[in-house]
């Protein structure tokens, strides 16, 4: 498969991804950085630091700031201080974070599955194993890209 062809193909999986979200969006009035960050820490219950985030959403540490700042003033999330570690804050999600998780996760599988129709298990298993290998690939570029900004 020639690159362009990939690229464009993450593209449009993206995209798609974005289009089905504006629905959650629109329904709790959430900025897209907000709702990732709240589906974060649903998914996520071993991770719950703003780094954390950082780390895996790939998301700059002034742009989760602001959203966690408005996800705490609009009473989806609270802030803790973390066991072991009164330096680091652990951020929880309140009972009115739940229905945006459940809207979310409801989201997130229909979108799955409508992507995997007409795909067989075998494939799917195949098509997870090379995904999983070009995550590790794209892991290690990013962090070589890391290196040489520095």
């Amino acid at each position: 498969m020639k690159t362009k062809k990939i690229l464009t193909l993450m593209q449009c999986i993206s995209n798609a991804y974005m289009q089905r979200c504006a629905a959650v969006l629109e329904n709790y009035q959430l900025a897209a950085p907000s709702f990732h960050i709240l589906m974060f820490l649903a998914n996520h219950p071993e991770q719950q630091t703003a780094k954390d985030i950082s780390d895996l959403l790939k998301l700059k540490a002034n742009v989760i700031s602001v959203h966690v700042n408005r996800l705490v003033d609009h009473g989806y999330l609270t802030r803790e201080p973390m066991p072991g570690d009164r330096r680091k804050v652990r951020l929880c999600l309140t009972d009115k974070a739940q229905p945006v998780v459940k809207s979310g996760r409801a989201m997130e599988q229909s979108f799955c599955d409508d992507l995997k129709q007409g795909i067989s298990p075998e494939k799917l298993e195949v098509l997870c194993d090379i995904l999983t290998s070009i995550g590790q690939n794209a892991e290690k570029i990013s962090r070589k890209g890391e290196s040489e900004v520095c």
